[in-house]
């Protein structure tokens, strides 16, 4: 989990705790205006502003420059919704750069063989930071499923895969990243370096 992200749960958290003292307070001031005519404490509006105060700071720091799901915060479910699927995104995102650190045994990541490799991480990620990336898109990468996780599995080494198995991910790696990169990975002749390839400055 990014700072960023760790940080806005720890507000979430204190916001639900808000909310549950706020809860209280409230309920008890309904019983005393409904029985005795009693206005609401200092306390239960101070109370109230602090929530509103800090609900709205959270929900500005998640809307700053974002569309979508992002836009429609209205309650700590949305938060909690929004903070779960950026979640989601960077851990995919982290699957899309291990496929930006395959390279030759000699140190090679550029070239011919990986130009197909290089657009497809790049439209992947363009696709994972839209305002609304696909929840099909997200699952293929969680899963292992998507070409990019295949191809880092099969460079990895997959003897837990039976032949058929294997088979299939030979053809997923051949259907949208090139024969030539799937002969590559199936020879044994790409490894996974330490640092991924910054693919934008590749052409």
């Amino acid at each position: 989990m990014t700072a960023g992200l760790e940080t806005w749960h720890q507000e979430l958290q204190q916001l639900r705790a808000m909310s549950r003292q706020l809860s209280e307070t409230m309920s008890r001031s309904a019983v005393e205006l409904r029985e005795q005519g009693w206005e609401p404490s200092e306390s239960l509006l101070q109370q109230m502003q602090q929530f509103r105060a800090d609900f709205r700071r959270l929900r500005e720091c998640l809307q700053e420059g974002r569309t979508g799901s992002a836009a429609r915060i209205v309650s700590l479910q949305d938060i909690e919704e929004e903070l779960s699927r950026r979640e989601q995104v960077a851990k995919a995102l982290e699957r899309v750069n291990r496929a930006a650190a395959l390279r030759t045994r000699t140190g090679e990541a550029t070239g011919p063989l990986f130009e197909r490799l290089h657009g497809e991480i790049s439209a992947t990620r363009s696709a994972l930071t839209a305002a609304t990336p696909s929840s099909e898109l997200l699952s293929l990468l969680q899963t292992g499923c998507h070409p990019l996780v295949v191809a880092v599995r099969l460079a990895e080494g997959a003897d837990d895969l039976n032949d058929d198995d294997w088979g299939t991910a030979i053809d997923t790696v051949t259907s949208t990243l090139g024969r030539d990169l799937a002969t590559a990975l199936a020879r044994g002749r790409l490894i996974l370096g330490e640092e991924p390839v910054e693919t934008q400055s590749i052409h």
